[in-house]
Formats: C-alpha cells, structure tokens, sequence
C-alpha cells in the first residue's frame, strides 16, 4: 500500500512528473498502475478474510469504481472484475460486522440477509459469460457472508437459525462440488492460492457440524459419508507438500476425517452457538478454527477414556460395556480408527516450516 501510494500507483495514472528526473525515473504504463493498484486491493482483502482481522489497508477509490463501472481507460477482463467486486463486498460485510460485534457480541441474521440479498443482486449483474473459476469465487464470497449465522445475537431464535443454516450448508456444498469439478477438468485445487484452501476448509466445517445436528438425522449414513468425504478430499487435496505433518490443508483434513470416523457413537448433537467474545475476535473465520479445537478436545478426552478402559478390561478381564457407547469413553476398538498424531500438535491458523528439511 505505501509503495502504491509513494509510486502513485491508487490514481491510475503510470507517470507522474515529480517522479522523472535524472537520478530517479519511474515510468510505468497506465494499464501497470491500474491493475497493481487493483490487484493490492484483492490480495489485501483476501488476506484480511482468511486470516480473520479487520480490513485496515483496503482503499477501493475512484480509480476502483472507474474499473467497476468500466468507465476505466483501461481494458479490464471480467474475470479481474468479479474479485475486484467480490473484494468490494467482503470490505463492506467485514467492516459492518466488526461494527456490530462491538457493540452486540453477535450479527444479528437481519444484517446477514441484506447482505445476502444485495449479493444476489450483484451475481445477477456479472453471471452473464463467466468462466466456471469465477463462479467459483462468487461462491466462496457467499459462503463468507452466511459464515455469520454461526455467530447470532442471544435469544435468536432456533427455527430461524436452522433455516439459516441450513442455506449455508447448502452453499458449502455448492463450494465443494464447484472446487472438486475445477480439480477433474483442470487440476484446481493443485495449483490455488490459500484462499481457496481456506474457502474449503470452512464448507467442511458447516457441512461437518450440520451433518451431526438434529436437522440431518433423518439422511442415509452412506449420503453422510459421501457428502463429508467430498468436502475432506478437496481440502487435502490443497496440500503442497509430501511430507504432510506441517502443511494445513492435510492436518485439517486429518483432524476432521479422525472425529468423523466416530460420529456414530454419538447421537445428533445441537451445532455449538458461542459468546461471539469467544471466537477470538477472528470474525468468520474463527467460527472454523473454534469448532477444530473443540473437536480436537473431544478426541483427547475420548483417547484419555479409551486409555483408561483398556486398563479396566485388561485388570478385571471383562468388557467396558458403557465405554461402546458415548463418544466421551470411545473402546479401544473404535480409538483404533482415530488417527491421533493428527491430533498431537495444536492446531493454529497457519503451519510452522520445517527449515532444516525444506524438502
């Protein structure tokens, strides 16, 4: 942003005369200044998003609305439009709700739905003639919208929750299949920024908690495991490395494939509504990273249950009978399925290389 600025690279204009002398000649085109300056406003967002902070460093200016509006000089493909616009939207929605968790630790569902509502109109205005990436990418603003009916205001109400949910569930599910068609047709996934894995990895969260709630108690275990499958593979396959302990995309996966394997010893379970205070202030995306650690904990407690099970049986010689039945005292048998070394490090927002072996 300051080189942008100091260039003045945020007027869209390439040259500027107190810039050309002797000792110090920046030139650059006006098509250059244009879309760097465009560019920096996309990639600060998305940052912004994924990490979870407020947005600081997003100026979308005149030179913006002119790329917008295509009143622009400057020939700007569709493509570079509709993540300038998406980028646009997410600075209006996360500023909005910064405001509102300061002052009612919680987005109340009214906020979401207009936000909601004015994105649709945006889709309708750029869906013409788009390529399936882009759509791709008007998804995963969506989601990043519905994100916030996981944070209510105290005494929402359930019905309107569960319906709410339930649209972002469904979402989640559009994301996925949209990112596991792009991977058969184009190998996607293999080569997306981080964004992406971080799109996914929330839809595997809202599929994940709403497949274990009350509302899916009636669907088919296979339909379960199929649904959830989809969502697991596409975030491993954003994995960039072989050797997977330290890379995000294949812990992530593994902590959520682990609590899955066990889901049936338990019945449906309500999805957990927090004191927005709670979230560490990550904005949507700590909706995500809260529910991993809260299952991470579930998994410790049942290794610890199972541990202490294993020894009764082996000291008395007869079964645990209660411990095949709650998932907070797993038998032995079913902690076979749990992978624990995912389990072992604790899970944060992003991985720590491993410098002495950058293979």
């Amino acid at each position: 942003m300051s080189s942008c600025f100091m260039l003045g690279l945020h007027t869209g204009r390439g040259e500027h005369p107190e810039l050309i002398n002797p000792n110090f000649q920046i030139r650059n085109t006006d098509e250059e200044a244009t879309f760097t300056w465009a560019g920096f406003n996309i990639i600060s967002q998305r940052v912004s998003a994924y990490t979870g902070s407020p947005s600081t460093g997003q100026l979308f200016n005149k030179t913006i609305e002119t790329i917008l509006d295509r009143s622009s000089p400057v020939s700007v493909p569709l493509s570079f439009i509709i993540l300038l616009e998406c980028a646009r939207f997410s600075n209006r929605v996360s500023k909005t709700t910064c405001a509102s968790l300061e002052e009612n630790r919680g987005i109340s569902h009214h906020i979401v739905d207009m936000f909601e509502e004015e994105f649709d109109k945006v889709q309708r205005l750029l869906f013409p003639g788009i390529s399936e990436v882009d759509y791709f990418t008007l998804l995963s603003t969506l989601q990043d919208v519905q994100a916030f009916y996981f944070m209510p205001v105290t005494g929402f109400s359930p019905e309107i929750f569960k319906r709410n949910t339930l649209k972002a569930y469904s979402t989640a599910q559009l994301v996925v299949r949209q990112a596991t068609k792009l991977q058969d047709e184009i190998g996607f996934l293999l080569y997306a920024p981080h964004f992406v894995c971080r799109t996914l990895l929330a839809s595997a969260c809202i599929i994940l908690n709403v497949l274990l709630s009350p509302y899916m108690k009636d669907m088919l275990v296979h339909a379960k495991n199929a649904i959830m499958q989809n969502a697991i593979t596409a975030v491993r396959t954003c994995s960039v490395r072989d050797a997977v302990r330290d890379d995000l995309p294949a812990r992530a996966s593994k902590m959520i494939e682990s609590y899955w394997s066990v889901h049936y010893t338990k019945g449906p379970i309500d999805i957990p509504v927090k004191n927005v205070s709670q979230f560490s202030s990550r904005l949507d995306t700590g909706f995500a990273f809260d529910y991993i650690r809260r299952w991470k904990r579930d998994i410790e407690v049942s290794r610890a249950s199972a541990t202490s099970a294993n020894i009764k049986r082996q000291g008395s010689g007869t079964p645990d009978i209660a411990a095949s039945i709650d998932m907070a005292s797993v038998q032995p048998d079913n902690a076979q399925l749990i992978d624990w070394d995912a389990f072992m490090d604790d899970f944060d927002w992003s991985f720590t290389p491993d410098y002495l072996n950058p293979t």
